[in-house]
C-alpha cells in the first residue's frame, strides 16, 4: 500500500511592478510557452518571475503545459 503526503509550498516575494509583498502558494504559480515559472500580481497584474521553485512543481507545470498544447 502506498501512502502519499500532500506537499505544501509557499513563499513570500515582492512584486517587481508595484513592490507589494505577496504570499504565494503552489496554486498561484503559472507557466507559459517559454517554461519560466511566474506569478501574476493581484494588485497590478504584473508577471513576476519566481526562482527557487521545487523540481516537483516545475515538472507538474510542464506536464500541464504539454497537455494543454496537445488539446489545442
Amino acid at each position: 500500500m502506498k501512502v502519499m503526503l500532500k506537499r505544501k509550498w509557499e513563499k513570500h516575494v515582492n512584486c517587481c511592478g508595484c513592490q507589494s509583498y505577496l504570499k504565494i502558494t503552489m496554486d498561484d504559480l503559472r507557466m507559459i510557452g517559454d517554461e519560466d515559472v511566474h506569478i501574476v500580481c493581484e494588485v497590478c497584474d504584473t508577471k513576476t518571475p519566481i526562482g527557487d521553485v521545487p523540481d516537483y512543481i516545475t515538472r507538474k507545470l510542464k506536464n500541464l503545459l504539454s497537455e494543454k498544447r496537445k488539446n489545442s
